[in-house]
């Protein structure tokens, strides 16, 4: 009888035994503060850069189209080609220093007459000159307003030649060029184009000629 008894208790208490060894481990998994925050750092990473790369894709785009600019407008009038005997290899002569250069261009069927410009597109589009004429060409010196070219010693502008024909030579010419107020040629033709006199637009021909100069 008594070794019926202790045999039970052997088997209860090795039952106890194992019992209490599983419930410490399961235990020591589910408190191991180690692993829960080795596991939880690396998701926020992981959610962390998948957010930073959605975000920065976003701001990216958003950059690209906040540079976007609008384009000048169009230039849809006659081309006229313009020459001059002052101007060698994409070079002014030393003459215009001094002279408004010798300029000749085609005619253009229906135009009363032409204004002739000369900017320093390398100094904010100052302008040297601004000379109206129903001929067709300009001899050298013939602008007595003309202001010729002075880049800073060393330094080497660009000088640009507008032509402009103009079907009525009575009306006001608008806009300014000099400096900042300059808006583009293709714009400022479109300030000379638009009139209440002719809804058709005044402007019907325009050429360039551009050139260097190089104090000497």
């Amino acid at each position: 009888m008594k070794k019926a008894i202790l045999l039970t208790l052997l088997i209860c208490m090795a039952g106890l035994a194992a019992c209490q060894s599983t419930a410490g481990e399961v235990s020591g998994e589910e408190s191991n503060p180690e692993v829960s925050q080795e596991v939880t750092q690396e998701t926020e990473q992981e959610d962390a850069g998948e957010e930073t790369e959605s975000t920065s894709g976003r701001a990216h785009r958003g950059g690209a189209m906040a540079v976007e600019q609008t384009p000048e407008t169009e230039l849809n009038y006659q081309s006229i080609s313009v020459t001059s005997e002052n101007l060698l290899d994409g070079v002014w002569d030393i003459a215009v220093k001094e002279c408004s250069p010798q300029l000749s261009w085609e005619a253009v069927e229906g135009a009363e007459g032409y204004v002739v410009y000369m900017l320093d597109v390398s100094a904010g589009s100052w302008m040297h000159m601004r000379y109206t004429t129903t001929e067709t060409s300009l001899e050298p010196g013939e602008d007595e307003g003309y202001v010729g070219p002075y880049p800073p010693a060393g330094s080497t502008h660009e000088y640009v030649i507008y032509v402009v024909a103009l079907q009525d030579m009575e009306l006001e010419l608008p806009g300014t060029m000099d400096q900042g107020n300059y808006p583009g040629m293709a714009n400022f033709l479109q300030t000379l184009n638009v009139t209440e006199e002719i809804p058709e637009g005044n402007v019907i021909g325009y050429g360039e000629l551009s050139g260097m100069y190089t104090p000497q």
